[in-house]
């Protein structure tokens, strides 16, 4: 038996949708516009094919239904005290009584950032035509004429414009600031927008890296660069064999810091952001670890590694197929901490995610292997005996211990167990699945009930399916086959 991860989200998605309907609940579009305001759509269409609710015209009520503005808008984005809004495919802009603070002129209104957005009259540069673009802040102003061939949103205080060159069909490109000015002059051919601090720039096929006032960290000399979380960036120079386009395992990468230091040297064959202080690198076939300064902290001594989270990172010795949960099915998996001491020898076939100072462990296959938990010191804290855990959606996880405890199967019963690794539930039932407001689901002799954390049944064991609980509601289905009827039960 393997690990069980649930993860019902459709189901989850009918059981909500079944409730709302039969408690007759709204189903309403639309999005809060202040703390007072909301949007409300009218003629109002079921579009089967997307399965969502679409609207023709939309106004503007408070919470008591008043009216602020009448129905004639074909679309209403919400911000904090005023919206977009558009008519036969021009966007404006009101504030949170219906004011119009812009006209419904634009062809492109782009997100507001730093309350500043991007909009333009006429086609984008994608187009056959150009138009032209500049920006608006939210009371709508053009702080920055419609002068340019190209914006983009504003990031980190600075917005992407472009210029183009009819004559050599060439884009010139550059930054603004908040108020207009051009800090960085329009001189490259290809500009991305700020992230951590850097943006990255090209001119004639080579590629660099400029801070916010277009100081070069890296020299545009480079065929790959990459912007780090910290600001720091990768470059790198091609070898012949490949393009620039996919460099990973084809160029040789090392690390420039913001100051534009280089303290990594360009040796590498792949290098990972930086988590916790360390980035993950491979050179000559083998992973380790550098530090914030460019040292080869861990060893390389790898066939894979993960980042690091928290005090500690998953290391692995062989290399297979990888697996659906980010392993290698032939991997041996352990933990290092980050002064490169190996706190769990590499022996485990699989290790998840840290999730409140354990991660699940498994040794064997997943036909039969054995479920436990160990702790970042790498000692087994509840052993390596179970033949399946429970475990919900592993992308939004913040505990195994779903309110304190995790269904377990010992000798193909399941039951609960707590942090502890002590039984708080016996394990007498045929599946059973995480707690969720006080409740899990469990079978015994082919049908679903639901206990309390004390084993208590609450829900008797008659049914052949049960949802997860949405606003105290449980969707649930008795019989087989033709005889299958679905129906809402009430948790008081």
């Amino acid at each position: 038996m393997s690990v069980y991860v649930r993860s019902h989200w459709l189901l989850t998605v009918v059981a909500q949708f079944i409730c709302a309907f039969i408690r007759d609940l709204p189903l309403k579009s639309g999005s809060l516009l202040s703390a007072r305001l909301q949007s409300v759509g009218t003629g109002n269409k079921y579009n089967s094919e997307w399965m969502m609710w679409e609207s023709y015209k939309w106004e503007l009520v408070d919470k008591a239904s008043m009216q602020i503005v009448s129905p004639k808008y074909d679309n209403i984005v919400n911000y904090e005290g005023f919206a977009k809004v558009s008519i036969d495919g021009k966007w404006g802009l009101i504030d949170a009584g219906g004011k119009e603070l812009a006209p419904c002129i634009y062809d492109d209104f782009g997100y507001f950032n730093d309350g500043v957005a991007a909009v333009g009259i006429g086609k984008d540069y994608n187009n056959s035509s150009l138009g032209k673009f500049g920006f608006i802040n939210s009371v709508g102003n053009e702080i920055i004429p419609l002068t340019f061939d190209l914006t983009s949103d504003y990031s980190e205080g600075r917005g992407l414009v472009g210029k183009y060159n009819y004559q050599t069909s060439k884009w010139s490109m550059g930054f603004v600031d908040i108020t207009g000015t051009e800090v960085v002059p329009c001189i490259y051919d290809e500009a991305s927008a700020y992230s951590n601090g850097v943006a990255l720039v090209s001119q004639n096929g080579k590629r660099g890296a400029i801070d916010r006032f277009g100081r070069e960290i890296a020299p545009v000399e480079y065929d790959h660069v990459r912007v780090l979380a910290n600001g720091y960036v990768v470059v790198g120079y091609e070898n012949g064999l490949g393009t620039s386009a996919d460099p990973g395992h084809l160029s040789k990468l090392g690390i420039i810091d913001d100051n534009g230091n280089e303290i990594a040297p360009i040796i590498y064959d792949s290098v990972v952001d930086y988590f916790d202080g360390f980035a993950a690198a491979s050179r000559d076939g083998k992973w380790g670890y550098l530090d914030q300064g460019g040292n080869e902290a861990i060893p390389f001594v790898y066939d894979t590694v993960q980042a690091f989270t928290g005090n500690v990172a998953k290391v692995a010795i062989g290399v297979g197929q990888p697996t659906e949960w980010g392993g290698w099915s032939s991997s041996k998996w352990g933990l290092v901490d980050k002064t490169g001491r190996e706190t769990a020898t590499p022996k485990y076939d699989e290790i998840f995610e840290f999730h409140g100072g354990l991660a699940a462990a498994m040794v064997g296959n997943w036909e039969d292997g054995k479920w436990g938990f160990i702790n970042e010191a790498g000692v087994e804290a509840i052993p390596l005996i179970y033949s399946g855990l429970a475990i919900n959606s592993i992308e939004n996880m913040t505990d195994y211990f779903s309110e304190g405890l995790v269904a377990a199967c010992l000798n193909g019963k399941w039951g609960f167990i707590n942090r502890a690794g002590e039984i708080a539930i016996p394990f007498e039932y045929e599946d059973a699945q995480a707690f969720n407001d006080g409740l899990a689901t469990v079978q015994r002799d082919g049908k679903a009930g639901m206990i309390d954390k004390n084993g208590r049944v609450v829900v008797p064991f008659e049914y052949g399916f049960l949802g997860e609980i949405v606003d105290n509601y449980i969707i649930a289905m008795t019989g087989d086959g033709e005889s299958v009827r679905w129906g809402v039960i009430s948790i008081n």
